[in-house]
């Protein structure tokens, strides 16, 4: 595809990227929380605010644990809590109440011990973290359906993936905020401060755009709006929208990490741009898998033979590129595309629920590492990471086994794929599958869901939608 035809497409689909743009700032402040606190617990003025300077390092590990366990936490609550109210409210009210909570939290972050003791000073940055943990995960449960229930089929993929992006965007500002009150600002309570405050800035641009977003048009079709939810497709998907409905310290560490927020940023981008659509979906979470592995086993055992190194070597420059490497991989494959693969395999009445259940058991794992990581870092040293990398590498094998590519099918005929030969299907689609299945071919796909309506003899507006009263 040439640079002229891509700015083409983008203009033919103009309103279903501002639409996932819009929601993307959601995104955008999911990925800034979650940047944001490893970088202020490391601030000194933050250690010494909340005394973890006097604690031994395994009293430390465990509030630098509860500290960031306590958003994963929210973000469990919020998830799972979501699904009911998006299918009964619909998803965009539920989208700016994801705003407004996560704002309060945000607020009551900034003002921890503001006018009165520290001792309560923990209690309210729990309590505010909690709270942007359930606007967040509300978020990260809705905005994938959202997007998806949105977006014309042959640039799902992509406006769905910029989720993902979004939250590379976010966790790269995170590390810059970080690292300039680190460098920039004096050793005072501002210094951890502002970065919290910085944090409500997407949540208020994220309110401020939302209201200018339609309701998802298939939300409309199960509560029988067909009119409004015909409206809006048209003003999504005008090109086609008849022919598909897929409707060394403190300072040095902080700018490392930034640096590996752009990596991660750049490389969600190329991917959405070339690769989710044109290699698929499969073969990115393959891809991103062992690649992913393969960085964690080398961080692992170069752990392992340098347990505290006092000087760089080759292989330390060889890991510091790993570690960046990674960030690449799973750009590639994880961190975008099961936002992708989730938005896309449940159908219609159950997408809301199944996604909201998906991204809970998410932040359930998020939250269960994002507690254990400190603590295993501390016990277990390079251990942890050969831990992740034979996970990453069961990643990817399940990726080739069990899931079989979505790409270039419409949503309602996704559902399809899981019906029967699941395994089958997956291992044809899997790179170098075909030679445990020989000859066997899982049944094809009958597209019976495109009906023809006025115009257009490829549609699935009609099975959608409903026929026309009047037409007899």
């Amino acid at each position: 595809m040439t640079f002229k035809s891509e700015l083409d497409e983008i203009s033919r689909y103009r309103n279903a990227y501002v639409l996932a743009l819009s929601v993307a700032l959601g995104s955008l402040f999911y990925g800034y929380d979650i940047g944001l606190i490893g970088g202020i617990l490391s601030l000194g003025s933050f250690q010494n605010y909340f005394g973890l300077d006097k604690m031994n390092p395994r009293e430390k590990a465990w509030l630098n644990g509860n500290i960031v366990a306590i958003l994963q936490l929210g973000c469990l609550f919020g998830a799972l809590g979501v699904g009911s109210f998006s299918s009964r409210y619909g998803r965009k009210p539920c989208l700016l109440a994801s705003g407004g909570i996560y704002i309060i939290g945000s607020a009551l972050q900034v003002i921890v011990g503001l006018g009165g003791t520290r001792e309560y000073a923990l209690s309210l940055l729990y309590t505010g973290r909690f709270l942007g943990g359930i606007g967040v995960g509300m978020v990260t449960a809705l905005v994938p359906s959202y997007v998806s229930e949105c977006t014309p089929q042959a640039i799902r993929g992509r406006c769905t993936g910029l989720i993902q992006l979004a939250i590379n965007v976010g966790i790269m500002l995170s590390f810059w905020v970080n690292y300039f009150a680190s460098k920039n600002m004096p050793s005072s309570e501002s210094q951890w401060r502002v970065p919290f405050a910085i944090q409500i800035v997407p949540g208020v641009l994220f309110l401020l755009a939302m209201p200018f977003q339609p309701e998802s048009p298939r939300y409309m079709v199960e509560k029988e709006e067909y009119d409004r939810a015909a409206q809006t497709l048209a003003f999504f998907v005008s090109p086609m929208i008849f022919g598909s409905l897929g409707i060394d310290g403190t300072t040095a560490e902080l700018f490392a990490t930034g640096v590996y927020g752009g990596v991660k940023v750049v490389s969600v981008a190329l991917t959405l741009a070339m690769a989710v659509e044109g290699i698929g979906r499969k073969k990115c979470l393959i891809v991103g898998g062992l690649g992913q592995s393969a960085m964690m086993l080398w961080i692992g055992g170069y752990s392992a033979l340098h347990p505290a190194p006092t000087a760089a070597t080759p292989s330390s420059y060889i890991s510091i590129v790993a570690v960046y490497l990674y960030a690449a991989f799973f750009s590639f494959g994880w961190g975008p595309i099961p936002w992708v693969v989730a938005a896309e395999v449940a159908p219609n009445h159950l997408r809301t629920v199944v996604i909201s259940t998906a991204t809970g058991v998410n932040w359930l794992f998020s939250l269960t590492i994002s507690k254990l990581t400190p603590i295993m870092l501390n016990e277990l040293g390079y251990g942890t990471f050969l831990l992740f990398g034979f996970c990453c590498l069961i990643m990817a094998f399940w990726a080739w086994l069990c899931l079989p590519e979505t790409a270039g099918f419409g949503l309602e005929e996704i559902g399809l794929l899981f019906e029967t030969d699941v395994i089958l299907r997956a291992l044809q689609d899997a790179p170098g599958g075909r030679i445990f299945i020989g000859d066997r071919r899982a049944t094809p796909v009958a597209r019976e869901l495109r009906l023809p309506i006025a115009g257009d003899e490829d549609s699935e507006a009609v099975a959608l939608l409903g026929p026309d009263s009047d037409s007899g």
